[in-house]
Order: C-alpha cells, then structure tokens, then sequence
C-alpha cells in the first residue's frame, strides 16, 4: 500500500478533529456535549461497529489461527509497553500521581476512537477484525492491570476491576467473536441499520476528540518534560522496538507471522494516548492535568509519526 494513503487517511481524520476543535472553540460542542457525545460513541454505535464488523467475514482455518494468535502478540506487546513504562518511571524517579499516568498511557492508545479508522483505512475488514481482538485485549488488560497501576493507593479491589472489563464494548467484541466461530449469521434486517450506525464511529470519534483537544486547558502543557517522554515512547520508541523485533523474528528464527497481523499490530501499538484515562485520572485523584497533557501532545504527534511508522514498517517488514 501506497505511503500516501495513510497520509491521506491521517490529512482525513485531521479534518474531521480540526472540525470539532471549531466547534468547541465556538460553543457548538460544550463539555455537556462533548461527555454525552463519548457515551453515544462508546455506548452504541462503537460497540455495533465491533460487533457488526465480525458478520463481515467469512471464518477460514487461517483466520482462527491468526486470531488465537494474535491475542497472544498483543498480550505480549502490551505487557512489554508496561514493563517499558514502569522501568523508566523508576529511572526518572517518578511519584505516585505521575506513575499512575505515565505507566498506564505507554501502554494503551486511542485503539478504537483514532485507530480504528486508520486500520479500516490502511488495511479494509480484515485489518479491523484483527484490530478488534488487540481492543479486546487492550480493554482487558486496562481494567485489570491498568486499574491497578492507577489506583494501587486507592484501594480498589481486584473484583471491582474485574467488573470494570464488562462494559458494551467488551461485550460486543465477545459476542461478535462468539457467533462468528459458530457462524450464525445477523438477519439482514438488524444488520443494515446496525452497520450503518457502527460506521458513524469513525466520524463521531474524531469529533470527540477534536472537541477534547478544543475544550483542554493548555497552559503549562509544554513544560511538563514527562509530556514529552510518554509521547515519543507511545507513538515513536515502543513501535520502532516493536518494528525491530518482529523483523529480527523473521530474519534470524525462521518464524513467519502474517504480515497483516504484525501491521495492524504495530500501528494499534503507535496510537497516541488513550483519552480514557484522563476520565479515569480524574476519578482517582491522580494527575489528571498530565493525562490530558499526554493526549494532546501525543495526538498532535501522531499526525507526522504515523506516516514515519508506517515507513518503517515497509523498510523493515
């Protein structure tokens, strides 16, 4: 695939921010707008994308192969981010409320409000089918590890955490995954209008998040040198490790891996920081003004290191 068709993909998305970063600078989407626009996203029409996405294909031998194992690689991956994170919060000696941000926005990017869309872009059905299986894990693992790096001081139990992980979207891509191994096929009468609601994600994320960039207090932002580290480790070091790795696999052990699955990986990985967890930070108490920090440089960023990652990616791969 052409570099121009992320870039174009990327020039897209930017647009469609860039239009709801106006449209919270002139009052159209105010912070009541914005919270109820990400219940929609998150609570209707993303999980019908994710659960819709699966009635797109037809189950082969390869493609429950390359699923089962590509829960394992991205288990692996964003185990490996973690680590990273936490060895550097210990290098630059880190306090609690920083940990608690940096440690978790290393590991989990903006999969599904900003990498979805790219992944449909660059790579069509297939490409967001295996995109879903590294959401379900990343959600996974948020709400369980993840929770816990956030509120090891808070007090919240393991079991809380555990619910945490059952929400729409979960439940979705379980679901989804669960009649796709059986083949049961949606009637045709749900499916068109869940189809067509699934897809109005792509255009609804990226409101979301251009009036989350629109509607953040900036000021002080670029002095915060942690800003920085977590943006160049999640959308610039992490994948560029991962690149070398999965290359270094291929080149001196003989084992082959899709190339479709190693892509969607790395890109997924390259996502700028979750905008979740700013929601999440705030609700514990930890340092809620370095998590939006994160995800307004780290997204800013992603428009020049996504392009540079995929490049990458076609030298390497």
């Amino acid at each position: 695939m052409q570099q121009s068709v992320i870039i174009e993909q990327i020039l897209f998305l930017a647009v469609l921010v860039l239009i709801g970063v106006i449209a919270s600078k002139i009052r159209v989407i105010r912070e009541k707008e914005r919270d109820g626009l990400v219940k929609i996203i998150f609570n209707i029409t993303l999980p019908l994308l994710l659960f819709t996405n699966f009635s797109k294909l037809e189950m082969t031998p390869e493609i429950l192969k390359n699923s089962y194992l590509l829960i394992i690689i991205s288990l692996v991956v964003i185990v490996l981010m973690l680590l990273l994170a936490w060895f550097s919060s210990l290098f630059f000696r880190m306090n609690h409320a920083q940990k608690s941000v940096f440690i978790p926005h290393n590991a989990f990017g903006n999969v599904l409000y900003f990498g979805f869309p790219v992944v449909n872009a660059l790579f069509g059905e297939l490409g967001l089918f295996y995109a879903s299986i590294y959401a379900f894990v990343s959600i996974m693992l948020l709400w369980t590890v993840g929770i816990y790096v956030i509120t090891r001081k808070g007090g919240t139990s393991f079991r809380r955490s555990m619910k945490n992980m059952i929400n729409p979207n979960s439940v979705a891509i379980l679901a989804g995954f669960i009649l796709f191994l059986l083949k049961v096929k949606i009637p045709g009468f749900l499916l068109k209008p869940f189809v067509s609601l699934g897809d109005t994600t792509i255009y609804l994320s990226m409101l979301y998040i251009g009036a989350l960039l629109g509607l953040m207090q900036v000021r002080g932002v670029f002095s915060n040198k942690y800003v920085y580290l977590t943006s160049i480790n999640k959308t610039l070091l992490f994948p560029f490790i991962f690149i070398l790795g999965f290359a270094a696999l291929n080149n001196y052990t003989g084992v082959i891996i899709d190339p479709l699955i190693v892509s969607v990986v790395i890109v997924e990985a390259a996502m700028p920081c979750m905008a979740n967890i700013v929601i999440i930070a705030k609700m514990y108490r930890v340092d809620d003004q370095l998590a939006t920090a994160n995800v307004f440089i780290s997204t800013l960023m992603s428009i020049v290191t996504l392009p540079f990652i995929y490049w990458l990616m076609s030298q390497f791969l």
